[in-house]
């Protein structure tokens, strides 16, 4: 019933492996999927960016005026596209699992067909309505089931919203 001792040595050289592995591209490869999500993020917020300076100011010299919030959210945007990046620069490509699916890409388009009917039914229909069934729609699409996901979580949002934003701040919705 001998004992046996681990070399004080073994142990970080295991450490130094693994943060070397991290830190390098695996034999995947780099992340494309991760790089071309970077891309487009980064062209969301650079537009968000380039349109914000459109908008037209007031002859007040005021500080914060239309273009501050577009051009901070915006810049957000770029930020996180970098950081996107730079994870994707660091960690293998997935595995052959994780690969896209058609059943992802068509909650994909769902969701993406979902949004732009929003914004149609929102210019001819008043904001309450048609966030309520939005909500109800992205939460069918994501998998969401029963009454309260359905039914409740999209109703109360959209009440809240109205609330916040419609009645407390007067943004006209």
């Amino acid at each position: 019933m001998g004992t046996t001792e681990e070399s004080p040595s073994a142990e970080p050289a295991v450490a130094d492996d693994e943060v070397s592995a991290e830190s390098s591209p695996g034999p995947g490869g780099t992340n494309v999927r991760g790089l071309l999500v970077a891309s487009a993020v980064a062209v969301v917020g650079g537009t968000t960016m380039w349109s914000a300076r459109t908008l037209e100011t007031s002859a007040v010299g005021a500080s914060i005026g239309p273009q501050w919030w577009p051009t901070v959210l915006g810049g957000v945007l770029v930020a996180g596209a970098v950081a996107i990046g730079v994870v994707a620069l660091r960690r293998p490509d997935p595995v052959p699992e994780q690969r896209v699916s058609a059943h992802g890409l068509g909650r994909l388009g769902a969701v993406v067909a979902a949004v732009v009917l929003y914004g149609l039914g929102w210019y001819y229909f008043h904001f309450l309505p048609v966030t309520a069934v939005f909500l109800a729609a992205l939460m069918f699409v994501t998998g969401g089931r029963g009454t309260k996901a359905l039914i409740v979580f999209p109703i109360s949002t959209a009440a809240i919203l109205y609330g916040l934003f419609g009645l407390l701040l007067r943004v006209p919705l």
